[in-house]
C-alpha cells in the first residue's frame, strides 16, 4: 500500500458539489432521501456560512476552475442563509461558474416575492438556476410565470441549451420532467447506491466516473464518495480536518476507490448494486485518459470494503422495503 499512496495526484475535479441543506420540503419517492428519513423530508440540516467559508478558501487555493453546484441531497433554498453561503464562494472563487438546482420551494415562499429572491441569487454569484420539474404545477412553473421576461429561460429538451452551461450569464433552466424524460443526463434515474430503488448489480463490472470528477461537500464538510452515496457509507474525511483541498481529494481512500472503478469493479459499498451510467469513462483516470491505474490487488480490495464498517454519515438510516 506504500507504493499505491505514491500514484500521481489525480486530477482536479470538473465539479464540486455543496450541500446547503440536508433534508427537502418533499418526499419524492425515487429520491435518496427516502433512505435517511422519513418521506425525506425534516430534519432539516444547515450549512454554515463558517462551513462554507472554509470549503471556499481552500477551493481557492486550489486554484482549481471547477464548476461549483448547489444542490446535493436536499433542497438548497430551505437555509435561511442561503445568500451568503453563496456570496462566500463568490467572494473566493470570483471566476467560477456556479450553478443551483432547486425545486423553487424556498423561492415561491419568499417574503419579498419571487424575483427578488431570483435577483438576489444573481447578486450573491449564482450563474445559472436550474428548476426541477416534478410536476406540471409545481414551484418551479410558480417561478417562471412570476419571472416573465426578466431573465434568459431555457427549456432542457426543447432549447439548444446543456445541462450544465459554461457561460457566465446569468440564466434560468427548466429541467424536463424527472420520471419521464428521454434528454440527457435525465434520462434515467439511479438508485442512489440503494437509498432510493433497489441495488441492481448488472453495472458491477463497469467503470464510474463520479470520483474521478466530482468532489461532494456535505452540509457539515464531510465527505463521501459521490453524490450517489446518499447515506454516507464511503467516508473519504472532513474539509476542517484539512489544510488543504488537495489532500483530501487525493488521500488514500479515494485512491483506492478509484483503482477499483478504473478496474471495473464495483465490489465495494455503496458502488455494489449502484445503477449510475458514466459517460466518457475511457478519459480515465486523467481528462485525456492517457494515464492509466494499478491493476487491483488483494490489499486495496480489502481497503475498499472495510471503508464503509466505519459506519455512515447519515446520522439517520430508515431502510427501505426492499431493505426489511
Amino acid at each position: 500500500m506504500e507504493e499505491f499512496c505514491k500514484l500521481k495526484p489525480q486530477s482536479a475535479p470538473f465539479t464540486v458539489q455543496i450541500e446547503p441543506v440536508e433534508g427537502c420540503n418533499l418526499g419524492c419517492s425515487f429520491c435518496g432521501l427516502r433512505g435517511m428519513r422519513e418521506k425525506g423530508t425534516k430534519p432539516w440540516n444547515f450549512m454554515t456560512v463558517s462551513t462554507a467559508e472554509d470549503i471556499a478558501k481552500k477551493l481557492a487555493s486550489a486554484n482549481w476552475t471547477a464548476k461549483i453546484i448547489f444542490a446535493m441531497h436536499g433542497e438548497p433554498t430551505l437555509n435561511p442563509k442561503l445568500f451568503d453561503i453563496v456570496g462566500t464562494f463568490r467572494h473566493y472563487l470570483p471566476t467560477n461558474i456556479m450553478h443551483i438546482i432547486t425545486n423553487g420551494h424556498g423561492i415561491v415562499k419568499a417574503e419579498d416575492g419571487i424575483v427578488n429572491y431570483v435577483e438576489k441569487l444573481r447578486s450573491a454569484g449564482i450563474n445559472h438556476l436550474l428548476l426541477d420539474n416534478y410536476s406540471e404545477d409545481g414551484d418551479w412553473s410558480k417561478v417562471i410565470k412570476a419571472l416573465g421576461d426578466a431573465y434568459n429561460i431555457y427549456y432542457l429538451g426543447q432549447d439548444k441549451t446543456p445541462m450544465f452551461r459554461s457561460d457566465a450569464k446569468f440564466s434560468v433552466i427548466v429541467l424536463p420532467p424527472i420520471t419521464t424524460t428521454n434528454v440527457g443526463l435525465m434520462h434515467s434515474l439511479a438508485n442512489h447506491a440503494g437509498a432510493a430503488f433497489p441495488l441492481d448489480r448488472k453495472y458491477n463490472d463497469h467503470r464510474c466516473t463520479k470520483p474521478f470528477r466530482e468532489l461532494s461537500f456535505r452540509y457539515d464538510g464531510n465527505v463521501a464518495l459521490c453524490c450517489d452515496d446518499f447515506r454516507g457509507e464511503y467516508s473519504i474525511g472532513n474539509i476542517h480536518d484539512y489544510q488543504k483541498v488537495e489532500d483530501l481529494w487525493n488521500n488514500v481512500r479515494f485512491r483506492v476507490a478509484r483503482v477499483m472503478l478504473y478496474n471495473k469493479d464495483r465490489g465495494f459499498r455503496p458502488c455494489d448494486g449502484c445503477t449510475n451510467r458514466s459517460m466518457r469513462v475511457g478519459l480515465l483516470p486523467d481528462k485525456l485518459g492517457k494515464e492509466t491505474l494499478p491493476k487491483i490487488t488483494d490489499d486495496v480490495r480489502m481497503a475498499a470494503q472495510l471503508v464503509s464498517e466505519d459506519g455512515p454519515l447519515s446520522k439517520i438510516i430508515i431502510k427501505r422495503k426492499w431493505e426489511k
